[in-house]
């Protein structure tokens, strides 16, 4: 299986801090993380978003996922990591061979595991996996012009799953309204037309017998 890697983010420092649970539905406020105070930060991160497309040996489907990564800024290591798109799976057979059902499956999950807080334009919330864990982390940029690009590049990937979705399933259209137009063999009887029908049961002291309808539209 080959793997081409994107970079669509990138900025070289973000803050993590802990994520106390929601208070209450409205959302997430940087000020219950306490980001005045120096000593709130875990960490300080390197912090990108890479879009993976990787695609099998017999090049029938292309797998393409992305994920917010928090790294180490001088070692490049992972810190954690937040799935954004998980994933999205195109095939690539003859439209005459594919099952619908599994032609494009996307599982969005950006509107769950980034949020930005409703006091800052600067803080986000980001639910971050690591096998069957997860947790929810915020983290905050120092510039607002970082976070407004972070943002914006967030909305280009869900933007671009919903073209990849649209185009798929108006190509599902197509070929359905395709198969809809094939013309339909007419076997409905014409008029003076008939059908013979022989029925070969032995009645006692009688013959077989020929029973004949005449049909007519």
């Amino acid at each position: 299986m080959e793997s081409i890697q994107r970079i669509l983010f990138i900025a070289p420092k973000v803050h993590i801090y802990a994520v106390p649970p929601l208070s209450s539905n409205s959302g997430y406020k940087a000020g219950d993380w306490k980001v005045d105070h120096e000593k709130s930060r875990i960490f300080t991160a390197r912090i990108r978003i890479v879009e993976t497309a990787t695609e099998d040996a017999d090049g029938k489907e292309e797998k393409v996922c992305t994920d917010v990564r928090l790294e180490d800024p001088k070692t490049g290591d992972l810190f954690a990591n937040c799935p954004y798109e998980v994933c999205s799976f195109i095939s690539r057979m003859p439209v005459s061979r594919l099952d619908w059902a599994n032609y494009l499956r996307i599982t969005p999950q950006g509107a769950h595991c980034v949020e930005q807080v409703i006091d800052s334009s600067r803080f986000f919330a980001l639910r971050v996996i690591d096998g069957p864990r997860k947790a929810m982390l915020g983290i905050g940029f120092e510039e607002r012009s970082e976070a407004f690009d972070f943002g914006v590049s967030l909305q280009e990937v869900r933007r671009h799953n919903d073209s990849i979705s649209a185009n798929e399933k108006a190509k599902k259209a197509g070929a359905l309204s395709g198969l809809s137009n094939v013309e339909a063999k007419d076997y409905s009887l014409k008029e003076g037309e008939t059908i013979n029908i022989t029925i070969g049961v032995r009645l006692p002291f009688h013959p077989p017998f020929l029973l004949s309808f005449l049909l007519t539209n």
